[in-house]
């Protein structure tokens, strides 16, 4: 019965009593797993969940392609606009709306819109440009936008615009 009611310590290999916190003979305290007894691996084991999760974040950034916006400019193109000129308490405004569609596969974050402005003999007399920082441009999707800014002419030298799409940035990047 003396065999059942007892344990081999794993230091020293003595029997001792399976409610034994300590062995009685090396002294060694029971009921731990190895690496809890090794304070080297203890020390290490942050650092080593550091650089497994490094290695993660860099293989994730490296295995997904780079979309470039100038590669994809002519398939986003701007589907409509309208432009509109305020004056209030002495200062201009140059307004305008529209709407851009995203025909590639790609969406496209924080774009960059320019609207250029021209006289009635298509001289370029003013560019207003806006950076959206919250929108993003979904994939085969249309989406509004509103471009405004301090007109430096009056208004009836304004007689056309043009809009364009400047910039925007790969959402799968972004989203690493």
């Amino acid at each position: 019965m003396d065999g059942f009611d007892r344990k081999s310590c794993p230091e020293c290999a003595e029997r001792i009593p399976h409610a034994a916190k300590k062995c009685p003979f090396c002294k060694s305290p029971q009921g731990k797993t190895w690496w809890t007894k090794n304070p080297v691996l203890l020390a290490i084991l942050p650092g080593l969940l550091y650089m497994a999760f490094a290695l993660n974040s860099l293989h994730n950034t490296t295995s997904k392609p780079n979309y470039f916006f100038s590669d994809y400019v002519q398939r986003v193109p701007v589907t409509s606009s309208e432009m509109s000129l305020e004056t209030s308490e002495g200062s201009r405004t140059v307004t305008v709306v529209g709407t851009i569609r995203n025909d590639t596969n790609i969406p496209w974050e924080h774009p960059v819109i320019e609207g250029q402005f021209y006289d009635k003999s298509g001289k370029l007399i003013d560019v207003v440009e806006d950076f959206y920082s919250s929108m993003t441009l979904m994939p085969h999707q249309e989406q509004a936008f509103r471009i405004n800014g301090e007109a430096s002419r009056p208004a009836a030298a304004y007689a056309n615009h043009k809009i364009f799409l400047r910039h925007a940035g790969d959402a799968y990047h972004f989203s690493r």
